[in-house]
């Protein structure tokens, strides 16, 4: 049986742990270039250690939610993210509604909104004059810098072509700035807003399903409002009961075997209408 050379396995491993040790240096030093690189086109008067994304998620006013998203250090920061259901208004009017979760996130987590170093709204220049304006109001606009992010057609510059622009608007800045010459500048942006688009969506989401079932559930005759409360203690979230079994059911107190095939077949029928299967959704963060 050969020997093991352990003098030898010890230094491959020491050299494996440096090499890793070095990549995550590399990485760390690249990441805070394009933070540096952040503030320099944007004039920042600090670097965007934390940043935070806003986005508003809603189908003709109904279910309208907003999310905020966080990057520390150019990374998703899940623990600071955070959902607002929209309470003044009822009709589409999403720049009225970005101003009240700005105005609500303002109030309500003052030191939380004075941590961040760039807010950044995902929509158009009407988005940001609005928010621009609420946060003058509450006197405050000098402690967060704001911009927005949004796309733009080559042919609403009037040129040539299918392709997209992404636009940032900056308080006080006539036209848009474009950073198609900073790619890992604009690709952070782009990561922030889009994390940001699927965690609001994911909150509608949520709100929405737990309308539908609830309604399918008012429809079932021997279902009153004591035992649909009884059903949604009994199973963690709406997709759990929508996945569970007759079986699984009446062991809820007061289920008969009848009442619990029939909210199966029910719930099944609902998924079908709405095209989403049991556990489909993207379950809120937070």
């Amino acid at each position: 049986m050969a020997r093991v050379d352990w003098s030898f396995v010890c230094e491959l491993a020491r050299k494996n742990a440096r090499e890793r040790q070095a990549s995550r240096g590399r990485k760390r030093e690249r990441d805070e270039a394009i933070l540096l690189g952040l503030q320099r086109v944007l004039k920042l008067p600090r670097l965007p250690h934390r940043m935070a994304c806003i986005d508003i998620s809603n189908i003709q006013g109904q279910h309208a939610v907003g999310g905020l998203v966080v990057f520390t250090a150019g990374k998703p920061d899940k623990n600071w993210y955070r959902h607002y259901r929209i309470e003044e208004k009822s009709e589409p009017d999403d720049p009225a509604m970005m101003t009240e979760v700005v105005r609500r996130l303002v109030r309500n987590d003052p030191e939380f909104f004075r941590s961040l170093d760039l807010l950044m709204l995902d929509g158009g220049k009407g988005q940001l004059n609005r928010v621009l304006q609420v946060l003058r109001e509450e006197r405050v606009d000098h402690l967060v810098p704001l911009i927005s992010i949004a796309k733009e057609r080559e042919s609403d510059r009037g040129e040539a072509g299918r392709g997209l622009y992404e636009k940032i608007y900056i308080p006080g800045r006539k036209n848009p700035l474009f950073l198609t010459r900073f790619p890992d500048i604009l690709h952070l942006l782009q990561r922030l807003r889009d994390e940001t688009h699927r965690f609001a969506i994911s909150y509608y989401q949520s709100l929405h399903r737990a309308e539908l079932v609830s309604s399918v559930l008012d429809r079932i005759p021997g279902v009153g409002a004591g035992r649909r409360q009884l059903l949604l203690q009994h199973f963690p979230s709406i997709e759990s009961l929508r996945a569970a079994s007759a079986e699984a059911i009446q062991q809820v107190p007061g289920f008969s075997r009848e009442l619990a095939v029939r909210i199966v077949g029910l719930l099944s029928e609902e998924a079908l209408l709405t095209g989403e299967e049991p556990g489909d959704s993207d379950k809120p963060d937070r």
